[in-house]
């Protein structure tokens, strides 16, 4: 480590890049360009940056549960990448990005 005094965070672009960027791959691009509804649930996932760290876990799977099966494949990018996969001891792994690293 050159810089040993150095925090690393992430920034609401990129999040929101991100998670823009595995809608073309996800088949959801006609979805989110014609049905606004579709694409504003898509920009909450983003809006969890907004959330103090400590409640992010339950917004995610509050949101997640609200959204349903239409929203699968994002919800499981999103929970690997930024949540963290839930193991069957109820206890997460360690996602791609720490919540605190994306968290604003």
């Amino acid at each position: 480590a050159s810089f040993p005094h150095i925090a690393l965070s992430g920034c609401y672009f990129h999040l929101r890049q991100s998670v823009h960027r595995q809608i073309t791959p996800l088949d959801y691009q006609t979805q989110y360009q014609n049905d606004p509804i579709f694409a504003h649930n898509i920009h909450k996932f983003v809006a969890l940056a907004f959330i103090h760290p400590n409640g992010v876990i339950n917004a995610s799977e509050r949101l997640s549960l609200s959204l349903g099966d239409d929203y699968e494949d994002i919800i499981d990018y999103f929970e690997e990448t930024y949540i963290g996969r839930l193991r069957p001891n109820q206890t997460r792994r360690q996602p791609k990005f720490s919540i605190d690293f994306w968290n604003m």
